[in-house]
């Protein structure tokens, strides 16, 4: 399949075109099925699209993360907002605020100041608070301040709590 970018005449909006159903070389189907003229004949990395928004447009309060269920990373992930888990992340979490979610896995190391678990993590965690609801799932070393385990929750391994 051949695909190129156009642009839409009444929108300015560019758009990938299959090139493969056009046997003379104009138009083509785009991606969603309309047709239209061809914008770039090379690859679609070739155009650049413009910004979106000037930096004085972006927020300077810290984002969450959010990994979605079907998401897999590896290697280490640092934010200055909260990180929320539902996908699997093997590596090295840092944040203020951690949360894995039900569907929820990490296999390493998590370094946060509040860290809730109601998913799977196996590694070392370092937090002041952790959180463990009923169905969480930890096996590790873990070093925390304070520590609330819902009924369910399973922690295996080793666990110093109280001030460090």
């Amino acid at each position: 399949m051949g695909w190129i970018k156009k642009r839409g005449e009444a929108s300015g909006v560019e758009q990938a075109v299959d090139r493969s159903d056009d046997s003379e070389g104009s138009g083509g189907r785009t991606a969603d099925g309309e047709t239209g003229e061809e914008f770039d004949q090379g690859s679609a990395a070739t155009a650049s699209p413009e910004p979106a928004s000037s930096k004085e447009d972006v927020p300077r309060e810290a984002q969450p993360s959010i990994i979605s269920f079907g998401v897999e990373i590896e290697g280490h992930l640092r934010s200055a907002g909260p990180i929320h888990v539902e996908g699997h992340i093997e590596g090295s979490l840092e944040s203020d605020q951690v949360s894995i979610g039900s569907t929820g896995e990490v296999l390493g190391e998590v370094r946060a100041v509040g860290l809730s678990i109601y998913g799977t993590f196996e590694g070392e965690g370092a937090c002041v608070s952790l959180t463990m609801g009923a169905s969480a799932n930890y096996r590790g070393k873990l070093q925390c301040e304070t520590l609330e385990l819902a009924s369910g929750a399973v922690l295996e391994g080793t666990v110093e709590a109280g001030p460090a």
